[in-house]
């Protein structure tokens, strides 16, 4: 026996102090343990605590990894949203979701309820269509804006934590545009002259127009951005854009005007139909080849005219 521990005091010298085992303090219990050993040696001692830690860093080695955080871009208001926590785990105790640092779902194993929503303003958690990895909110408002973290833990005894985080976006799509200034019938080379409004979006929605499927972008040169203005609500703006353009005879006897407002390629679309004539002609005295004679001139033909008629009359009686 007495050469058995003299072999084992060879091989592994015994600590002075706790400071002598550079990875115990990654377990500070252990030093509880340690100190409390006084029936074993300390050569037996310091065996006992290597193969502890090689024991607990190999299960610690088996903890939870959050792997990615994934939510739509951009979630749009009124509409629901899901929001995906990739991790992984071969054991693991509650899986939490914060916004803004303030918790607002949990998913605790065991408990009764494993689901929790804690009712923050702005995230309306559907609790059906969620679960360990999932989180659906049944309705974005613009309060879902900001940074969403999941937070996954693992069982006892370390409780690993592992965390991720991704910001959603959230925008406001408009009202469906209004378009104004039209007329019902045009004749070729008439200017048309019409304004679109699209109201309450977040951000400020781009207006563009399209007269039988041809696209006029403010960068046509007949597009005019009108200076907008605040929406009826926070946080939302109101964008009206006025085009003019000649109408040509290539464009038909029927023309589609549409207006379209977009934000981060979502369309909100709105179209009217007017109605196109050939040009209009011009009555012309005698010569029809001749250039279109000016009020003057046309008043003192009619006095002339007149002048004459009145002769002939005079003339036959």
């Amino acid at each position: 026996m007495q050469r058995t521990q003299e072999s084992i005091n060879c091989c592994y010298s015994s600590p002075t102090s706790f400071d002598d085992l550079p990875s115990l303090h990654l377990f500070p219990y252990i030093k509880v343990i340690f100190s409390r050993i006084s029936s074993f040696s300390r050569g037996y001692s310091a065996l006992f605590i290597l193969l502890f830690l090689q024991h607990m860093i190999s299960v610690a080695g088996a903890g939870v990894v959050v792997r990615e955080v994934r939510v739509p871009d951009p979630a749009i208001v009124g509409q629901p949203a899901r929001l995906e926590c990739l991790w992984e785990s071969q054991d693991y105790y509650s899986v939490r979701w914060y916004l803004n640092d303030e918790q607002f779902y949990s998913y605790i194993v065991g408990n009764h309820p494993e689901k929790v929503n804690h009712d923050m303003a702005g995230v309306n958690v559907a609790i059906k269509h969620s679960n360990a990895q999932v989180v659906t909110l049944s309705e974005v408002t613009l309060d879902s804006e900001g940074i969403y973290r999941c937070e996954v833990m693992s069982e006892a005894p370390f409780f690993q934590t592992s965390v991720r985080e991704a910001r959603l976006r959230v925008v406001d799509l408009p009202e469906k545009p209004e378009i104004r200034g039209l007329r019902e019938l045009y004749h070729v080379g008439d200017m048309l002259n019409a304004t679109c409004t699209a109201r309450d979006a977040k951000p400020r929605a781009k207006i563009s127009f399209e007269l039988n499927g041809v696209q006029y972008s403010p960068d046509s040169g007949h597009v005019k951005e009108l200076q907008p203005s605040r929406g009826s609500h926070r946080d939302v703006f109101t964008s009206s854009s006025q085009l003019l353009v000649p109408i040509e005879s290539h464009q038909g006897s029927i023309l589609e005007v549409k207006c379209v407002a977009s934000i981060d390629n979502i369309r909100v679309e709105e179209s009217l139909t007017v109605t196109v004539e050939p040009a209009r002609t011009r009555m012309l005295f005698f010569n029809a080849a001749a250039p279109s004679a000016s009020p003057s001139s046309i008043a003192l033909l009619t006095v002339a005219v007149a002048f004459l008629t009145l002769r002939i009359a005079t003339f036959f009686y």
